[in-house]
This record gives structure tokens, sequence and C-alpha cells, in this order.
């Protein structure tokens, strides 16, 4: 699943944002997620994810450039029935941080 998300922020205030999400994400889905690991490049500019969701495996990264976000991530084939509701869900959460 691929997301492209355009903003006006710059890429490190968009970065900082994004970064300050990934806490709050953890809290609010502590009990539906586990094994959540992520790693920022040297760059800041792409970070490295993967968790898992009941019984499936995501990996993927965001990268995060001056005015667009782009979000890759691996929805495994039983999973993919949920993609829209979990694109829905990804954008509403950009949209609240990122304006």
């Amino acid at each position: 699943m691929k997301i492209r998300y355009s903003h006006r922020l710059g890429s490190v205030e968009a970065h900082k944002r994004i970064d300050d999400l990934i806490p709050q994400l953890e809290l609010g889905y502590g009990d539906q997620i586990s094994n959540a690991s992520y790693k920022w490049q040297s760059n800041n500019q792409r970070m490295d994810f993967s968790f898992r969701v009941r019984r499936f495996d995501i990996r993927g990264y965001v990268h995060i450039r001056d005015s667009e976000i782009e979000l890759d991530a691996g929805i495994p084939f039983l999973a993919r029935m949920f993609e829209g509701r979990i694109r829905e869900g990804i954008i509403q959460n950009l949209d609240k941080i990122m304006k």
C-alpha cells in the first residue's frame, strides 16, 4: 500500500511531527500492536518500520520530502480487505498532525 501525502511544512518540521506521532500511536493502539520497531536513517528523511497486528506482520517505510510524505507498507494478502480503512486511518492521522 502506497500513500503520498502533500504538506507545506518542510522536511525538518514534517520529520519532527511524524517522530512525535509514533509514541502516541503506540499508546493508542498498544493493545493491538506488538513487536513494533522503527529506525530513522542517518539523513532523518526515511524511517523503516515493522510491527505485528494480530497475526499480520507489517513492514514498510516513511520517506519525508520538503512537500510530500511517502508511506509504503506491505499489507499481507489476508489483510488487504481492510486496506481502505487502514489508508483512511493513516490519512486522518496525517491530517491532524500536518496541518
